[in-house]
């Protein structure tokens, strides 16, 4: 696991993430019983609005203030509020963003994990970069999205592009129905640590392994947990959310803003192999934290 201080934790907080799962806006828990806590785009709003006003003050003055979003706002309100964080990022809705190409890691994987005419499977497709890339290098893709302003977006982009592959629509967390077997996939850039809570991520994988064969590989980009403020903050928030009757948050869920899950390595691992796959790959220093998992029996 990394050590950062709170500044690099920041700068992965902020650093491009497209938009993904659960975060249109996310379903409330089962368990979840109305509350005090705003409601709505204006909570949402409100709260994104607080830990801004907060950004540039204290380390303990941003982990409460994190702690308290996460605790008082309804499961419902945490998705709107990541919903708001990213409609309001214009870059993942820009030409320039994408028609960047593949990072780094993405270009490593496909170098070492993909042959001509692998058919790859893009979740999380945002705004259709990834999908690009790969179609102009000749793979055969099929993307999916949970945000339909990102999803419309994209779709149109390729179009300007040239490019016929279609950005589905897909409920939050969840592959669309009847997908076609795939070879790989590569989820979009740093969108699983949007997904809570674990078993949900566990799922969401499974879904995924449904459509590869033994020995296909799954790339998967993440946040990792830095100097140990996030723990506080899931601390902090749990202590209101029990008494509101509010299905405990996990070590490493944080407000951002958006909100999202900071992971161990121990816990990228555990997960995957919970849904079928292996740890081939592991690697965070110097890079955008990722890891590849091969399916298995």
């Amino acid at each position: 696991m990394t050590q950062g201080s709170s500044s690099d934790l920041k700068s992965r907080i902020e650093s491009p993430i497209p938009f993904l799962a659960k975060t249109w806006p996310a379903p409330a828990e089962s368990g979840d019983r109305p509350g005090p806590g705003p409601l709505g785009s204006a909570g949402a709003r409100t709260a994104l609005f607080l830990h801004r006003a907060l950004d540039r003050a204290s380390r303990s003055a941003r982990t409460v203030a994190s702690g308290l979003c996460l605790g008082v706002l309804t499961d419902e309100v945490l998705g709107r509020c990541c919903a708001l964080a990213y409609e309001r990022r214009l870059e993942f809705r820009s030409s320039e963003y994408n028609d960047s190409g593949l990072r780094v890691w993405e270009r490593r994987f496909v170098e070492r994990y993909l042959g001509p005419g692998t058919r790859v499977l893009v979740p999380s497709a945002g705004g259709g970069r990834e999908v690009l890339a790969l179609h102009r290098e000749g793979f055969e893709v099929i993307a999916f999205e949970c945000h339909p302003l990102l999803a419309a977006w994209g779709n149109a982009f390729l179009r300007s592009r040239g490019v016929s592959v279609e950005i589905l629509s897909a409920p939050p967390d969840r592959c669309p129905q009847r997908l076609p077997d795939r070879d790989a996939v590569i989820v979009g850039w740093g969108a699983y640590s949007h997904i809570r809570p674990s078993s949900r991520r566990v799922e969401f994988l499974r879904d995924l392994r449904g459509l590869l064969k033994q020995g296909n590989p799954l790339l998967v980009s993440f946040l990792e947990r830095g100097g140990g403020q996030e723990l506080k903050t899931s601390r902090l928030a749990n202590r209101l959310r029990r008494p509101l009757g509010r299905t405990p948050l996990e070590p490493g869920d944080v407000f951002g803003p958006p909100p999202m899950h900071l992971f161990s390595r121990a816990e990228i691992e555990a997960e995957l192999v919970a849904a079928g796959f292996r740890t081939d790959h592991y690697l965070s220093e110097g890079t955008y934290p990722h890891a590849v998992g091969i399916a298995i029996e």
